[in-house]
Order: C-alpha cells, then structure tokens, then sequence
C-alpha cells in the first residue's frame, strides 16, 4: 500500500499548490486525512474529511480508489501519479 498512499500524496501536493496558486486554501492541513485508512480516521476529523471527500478534487478520488483497493486486496492499474 505504500506506493498507493505516495501516490495519493502526490495527487494532493499538485492540487494543493495548484489551488493556492489562486488563493484556495481548502487543502491545507489535510495531508494526512488522505492517508488514514478511513477506519482508522480520528472522531475528531472525520466531518472536515467527509467534507473534502464530498468536493470534485483528484485526491478524494485517489483515495477512494486506494480504499477500495485495501478492501479487496488489489492494487489498482492507474496507482501511479496523474497528471
């Protein structure tokens, strides 16, 4: 799951500063929220995270995919970084 998890960071990194590049702040402090297993998220977080999952950003869905995939077992053919 490492390579998932890097690759779930990556994704993040590129929109975050993609984001505040225009002032957008909305990722900042979430670093590691992506990278919980949602399991394993703390009470205390999980309405900010539900929040992000809830908008149209690359990270909520490589997460998504990255969960789906710790489910089942798999890793997923698109792992690697986007673009």
């Amino acid at each position: 799951m490492t390579h998932i998890g890097q690759a779930v960071d990556d994704v993040r990194k590129r929109e975050h500063r993609a984001l505040a590049a225009v002032g957008d702040n909305t990722l900042s402090g979430s670093k590691y929220l992506w990278l919980y297993a949602e399991e394993n998220l703390p009470e205390q977080h999980r309405a900010w995270f539900a929040q992000l999952k809830a908008l149209t950003l690359k990270p909520a869905a490589r997460g998504r995919s990255r969960r789906a995939c710790a489910s089942s077992g798999t890793t997923p053919a698109s792992a690697g970084p986007t673009s």
